[in-house]
């Protein structure tokens, strides 16, 4: 587990060098973004779906669902002779780049949302095994900014292209384009809320008639037990303080993306709470990562909104909890979540 700390130690050097230097420069900034991705691109059997993605890319195994834009880069590569770890290379380098392009613009509390991305696994190291889900995320949270921008068509080809390339999954924020863009009052969300918690059990129904039918039969295959994390629940009493609280929050509460973000994220946890197991539960965990990764730009803008003590305590405890967060993952759920141990491969072509 010690290449964890010594990268975690990287990024407070950086940041250090960073602060200290005269140079207006983001030659830390782009150096860390190139560490997080030859970390999470050259890992070696690291990650529950390390072995499938393995299988898949081989051919020895039939996945869910075959995304056009995936399958050919499989094909390409394995027409050069790469290997598997020259896909993850490549994955780690789009979900990276888009990533860094999001959370550059943040500032003022860049190192800060860089702590919070490396240490709470639900962000960097929920990657290791959502890989193709994860650059859809990265690449639809950096395409939030048309959105708000009001910039329907640039948004729909987006969307199209990442889902048709990376996780179909992607397709949901075409949709909700139109909801993203309005501020729903205290009453209609509760509404939405209750109507998400009574119709539940309907929206599972459904999904046996789309393609994310094949995901069942492929969950009933599948050995590893889904559980709901602790990082659900602190998430969903995060985004419910939001939803109460949050246009105490200027710089928040003007932002009608974020906030409905947060509100999409809170309706989200509600199926995945639904189900303390079952096929469809990762289903719902993994629309949910979209939204959880907003709160890597909700966090800044309820940082600026606050006043100047109770910003630098919010800080500290932030990188405390982010801390706290990163030794339970790795230290004592490491094995469990097959991050540890920890091991390279640099092997991108076969001979």
């Amino acid at each position: 587990m010690e290449p964890y700390f010594i990268f975690l130690a990287f990024i407070f050097a950086c940041a250090g060098f960073d602060y200290i230097s005269k140079q207006k420069t983001n030659i830390f900034k782009v150096l860390v973004f190139i560490g997080l991705t030859l970390f999470a691109g050259l890992r070696s059997e690291v990650g529950i779906d390390y072995e499938s993605y393995a299988a898949f890319y081989l051919g020895l195994k039939e996945g869910p669902l075959h995304e056009p834009g995936s399958a050919l880069l499989m094909e390409l590569l394995g027409k050069i002779n790469g290997t598997v770890h020259l896909y993850f290379l490549i994955m780690a380098i789009v979900t990276e780049f888009f990533v860094y392009i999001t959370v550059i613009k943040e500032k003022k509390f860049f190192w800060l949302t860089v702590v919070m991305y490396y240490c709470i696994s639900i962000f960097y190291f929920a990657s290791f095994n959502g890989v193709r889900n994860f650059a859809a995320i990265a690449i639809m949270t950096w395409a939030l900014k048309y959105v708000e921008n009001r910039d329907f068509k640039r948004f729909l080809i987006i969307s199209l292209i990442t889902g048709f390339t990376f996780h179909y999954s992607a397709l949901i924020f075409i949709p909700l384009y139109f909801y993203l863009r309005y501020r729903l009052s205290i009453k209609q969300i509760v509404l939405i809320s209750i109507v998400v918690i009574l119709g539940g059990g309907i929206i599972f129904v459904l999904l046996k008639y789309t393609p994310y039918a094949k995901y069942e039969r492929f969950m009933e295959d599948d050995t590893r037990q889904n559980t709901v994390e602790l990082i659900h629940y602190i998430f969903a009493a995060l985004s419910l303080s939001i939803i109460l609280w949050g246009r105490k929050f200027k710089y928040l509460s003007i932002d009608n993306v974020l906030y409905n973000i947060n509100t999409l994220s809170f309706y989200t946890i509600l199926m995945v709470i639904q189900q303390s197991s079952g096929t469809f539960m990762m289903l719902f965990q993994r629309f949910n990562n979209y939204f959880l990764f907003g709160f890597l730009l909700i966090v800044p803008k309820i940082l600026m909104s606050m006043q100047k003590d109770n910003r630098s305590f919010a800080k500290v405890f932030l990188i405390l909890f982010s801390f706290a967060y990163f030794i339970r993952t790795i230290v004592f759920k490491g094995e469990h979540h097959m991050l540890v141990p920890y091991s390279f491969d640099f092997t991108l072509f076969a001979h």
